[in-house]
């Protein structure tokens, strides 16, 4: 995630074409009106090239005025995503992560949207056993290199969430390594 090297988010959006920004769109936003936005950022960029947020809300905002603020957090999320990988990132950095862990190590993550909490849910989901009584073994034949240590992720109550908005889609998770 080199701010210096790689594509920008104005090249991306000059780059790809319809079918690809929908796709961007649908994939990392999760927004329902992918197509819509996208179509209206192709034809706008056909007029003049859209190079400033300014000018991408103002192609937004016009293709989908009813959802409009939910859009642009939205299509600025996939943008961000697509240009970082930060989900390719993510994995990668999980990995690396449980590979450099001893044995009774804990690794805790904090995600901040659906797409990056599903990653670090199916890592753990993937290296563990489910959550039973710690003091118990794990069975006979469980192939697991790790043990969850919550059943559910911890979320911000609501005082939390009101001294700090941004925490209000924050999850945490945690899984202990055994092995």
């Amino acid at each position: 995630m080199d701010p210096t090297s790689g594509e920008t988010a104005s090249e991306l959006v000059a780059r790809l074409d319809t079918r690809e920004l929908t796709r961007v769109i649908r994939e990392y936003g999760e927004d329902p009106q992918a197509s819509r936005i996208a179509r209206a950022m192709v034809h706008e960029r056909e007029r003049a090239p859209i190079e400033t947020t300014d000018q991408l809300e103002r192609v937004i905002s016009k293709a989908v005025s009813a959802t409009r603020m939910k859009s642009l957090t939205r299509v600025f999320q996939a943008l961000r995503i697509a240009v970082n990988h930060e989900l390719e990132e993510l994995s990668a950095g999980l990995a690396a992560a449980w590979s450099l862990m001893n044995p009774s190590a804990h690794m805790v993550v904090i995600s901040y949207h659906s797409l990056e909490d599903r990653l670090v849910k199916n890592f753990m989901k993937e290296k563990a056993v489910p959550v039973t009584d710690r003091r118990e073994p794990i069975p006979t034949g469980v192939k697991a290199t790790g043990r969850l240590l919550l059943r559910k992720p911890l979320t911000p109550d609501v005082e939390e969430v009101q001294k700090n908005p941004r925490s209000r889609s924050a999850k945490l998770r945690a899984i202990e390594k055994i092995q």
